[in-house]
Formats: structure tokens, sequence, C-alpha cells
């Protein structure tokens, strides 16, 4: 039960810079943490019974990087990276089941983003960004049996302030109408996965005040 769990204990380096260079903006990070008595949800192999345990130690090292430049007058590109490893150091379940050294299920490695914006002087303040997301390749379960393979989705959306406090905004979500899984898990004879929503559209209108 939940008040059987141990406290978490936690150490963490994290280092990071931000700066300009011309018209270019840049920001990156690194950072080592380790988690002494994680706390993870944990799937019973042979029963599927899902239970919140203590791990015995994971560890979670990453970069993140980010990026933005003007291209041309009304014209900006933005880009994100994220690089992370997340492992079990140390995570005996039973006297047959041991994780350590394996990889933490559902945490993908990679996780990238970039956004391509065109703000022309006639939308008045507002936009249309065109946006590409990725997220990489992660495993199913804790050992390591199967793998989701990740997903890229493109969207679309724009805004157009007016008015006081009025603005209208779309967007197109899932621009190419890709097939993929918003959550994957299970094992690897045995996946499980949530779909994606198809190609959608959203038209609105708000107020601020």
């Amino acid at each position: 039960s939940l008040l059987d769990l141990k406290p978490v204990i936690v150490d963490n380096l994290e280092l990071g810079l931000r700066g300009k260079s011309g018209a270019l903006r840049y920001e990156a990070s690194v950072y080592h943490m380790t988690k002494k008595d994680d706390i993870v949800s944990y799937t019973d192999p042979v029963t599927t019974q899902r239970t919140v345990v203590n791990a015995g130690k994971t560890l979670h090292r990453g970069i993140e990087l980010g990026l933005g430049l003007p291209l041309a007058p009304d014209w900006q590109v933005d880009a994100s990276l994220s690089y992370a490893k997340h492992t079990y150091e140390t995570w005996t379940v039973s006297g047959t089941a041991d994780y350590s050294g394996k990889e933490m299920e559902t945490a993908p490695r990679v996780i990238a983003n970039t956004r391509l914006s065109y703000s022309p002087g006639y939308m008045n303040g507002g936009r249309f960004q065109l946006e590409w997301f990725r997220l990489g390749s992660y495993w199913l379960d804790a050992a390591n049996t199967g793998k989701y393979g990740g997903h890229n989705l493109v969207n679309l959306r724009a805004n157009y302030p007016f008015g006081k406090g009025m603005e209208l905004f779309g967007s197109i979500s899932n621009l190419f109408d890709k097939r993929y899984a918003e959550t994957a898990d299970g094992t690897g004879t045995a996946p499980t996965y949530t779909a994606g929503l198809p190609r959608s559209a959203i038209l609105g209108l708000q107020a601020k005040w």
C-alpha cells in the first residue's frame, strides 16, 4: 500500500548556460540524478496487476538543448532537443525478477521539437506556425522485452489578435494523419497501445480582459 512506501532520496547535479551570439539565442543544460527508493509503477508479469512500489535505485542522465534564430524578416525558427537515459541501477522485485541495469519503461531517450513561425505585419502580432515533434523509441516494460518505435507528428497553428482583447485562433494537429500511440506498455509479446488522435482541427475565439 502507499503507506508502506519509503521516502525517495534524491541526489541531483545540474549545469546549464544561456546566451546569445548575434541573432542566435541558445541554452543548454546537463544533469545527473540518482533516486534511492524511487517510487515506480510495477505490473506483475503473471497477474498483470499494477502496484506502486519502491525501486532500489534509479539513475537519470541527460542533456537538453534549445535554439532560436530569426531567418528573415517575419520568420523565426526555434528548436529543442532532450536526450536522456533512465535506468534501474538496482531493483530486484522477487527472486526471479531482477531489473538491475535495465532501462526504465516508457522513457524515450529522445524528445525533439522544431517550430517555424511566420509573423507578417497584417497578422497584427499574430503568427502562423508549423511544428515538427519527435518522440523517440522506448521500452514497453521494465524487463525490456519489447519497444515502441516512437513517432513523428506535424502540427499547424495560427492566431490573429484583433479589437480590444479579442483573438481568433486555430490549429490542425497531426497534419499528415499519422497512426501513432499516445501511450504504449505491456510486454514484447503482449503490447498495449492507446491510439493517438487522427488529424483534428480546432477553430476558436477568445476574449481577454
